[in-house]
């Protein structure tokens, strides 16, 4: 997810500013739903190529976790400025403890 989360949310959220929140340290809304969307693209390309059945786990479980771990992300990277650490490594714990809660 960081591969595409970071960037996407960077271009969109300067190129269309939508709904700027200062709380989240002046990143915007748009940035936000940029990185959720190209994270959830970026898994669901992964699991075209990796098949579910090799771990024994359904196609729509493996779905939904891809989901909340890009949610995670997305929610990591508009938060990271805000909490002055390095969004490089707090979007893959996000994303890795996000998916981990939703296989349980």
């Amino acid at each position: 997810f960081q591969g595409v989360a970071d960037p996407m949310a960077r271009i969109v959220g300067l190129r269309w500013p939508l709904l700027a929140i200062p709380y989240w340290g002046g990143k915007s809304v748009g940035g936000f739903i940029a990185a959720f969307i190209a994270s959830t693209a970026a898994g669901f390309c992964v699991l075209a190529i990796i098949t579910p059945a090799t771990y024994g786990i359904s196609a729509h479980r493996l779905m939904f976790c891809i989901g909340v771990g890009a949610f995670f992300a997305a929610i990591a990277e508009a938060n990271s400025r805000r909490f002055s650490v390095d969004d490089n490594l707090v979007i893959p714990l996000a994303s890795i403890a996000g998916m981990i809660a939703s296989l349980r």
